[in-house]
């Protein structure tokens, strides 16, 4: 990839890289999902894992590895409870990779259509390189014939604690200030 703009997709768009580096991008927010295209053969040298890669790259390439090009990555990053989430919505548990790995395509796709690369802002109409990305590629097995839903925990726990939370940093806060209290 020599270009890419993302100027129009939102403001959680995140660059990095150095200036020896091609640019590195971040769609998306941490707890919830995120895109990443990145520039994977420097990474691998920070990391110190370049034959390893290079080995399994001109392995499953079919011969057309070329260690002299810069090998960019595109991943979905999605955070664990929003796999939960998407297995609750399922009716089944994805806690593990082995449950997950059936449905990895379709979450690819739910990921893509989350961050979606608009031709222009505001209308339906992909640019052509997501929408590849989005029908042609497949993790183990095909998409299923299903969509992606997210099902929210209905437990108010958390809503309790953070009333108990809320009522003790008040409390603290009158301290602080010097209230006193008064019975009647």
């Amino acid at each position: 990839m020599s270009q890419i703009d993302l100027s129009d997709i939102s403001e959680a768009v995140t660059t990095y890289g150095s200036p020896k580096q091609e640019r590195n991008y971040l769609i998306g927010k941490p707890d919830f999902v995120k895109m990443a295209i990145y520039d994977k053969s420097y990474e691998i040298v920070e990391s110190d894992k370049v034959d390893y890669f290079h080995n399994e790259w001109g392995t499953y390439s079919l011969g057309v590895y070329d260690p002299e090009k810069v090998v960019r990555r595109i991943e979905a990053r999605i955070h664990h409870k929003v796999i939960r989430e998407i297995g609750q919505g399922m009716g089944a548990q994805l806690e593990s990779f082995e449950q997950v790995s059936e449905y990895l395509t379709n979450i690819w796709r739910y990921a893509l259509k989350i961050n979606r690369f608009n031709l222009v802002q505001g209308k339906d109409m992909l640019h052509p390189f997501w929408q590849l990305l989005m029908e042609d590629v497949h993790f183990y097995v095909p998409a299923q014939n299903f969509e992606v839903s997210r099902k929210k925990k209905q437990s108010v726990d958390p809503v309790a604690k953070n009333i108990t939370s809320l009522v003790g940093n008040f409390i603290s806060l009158c301290v602080r200030q010097g209230y006193e209290t008064m019975m009647t």
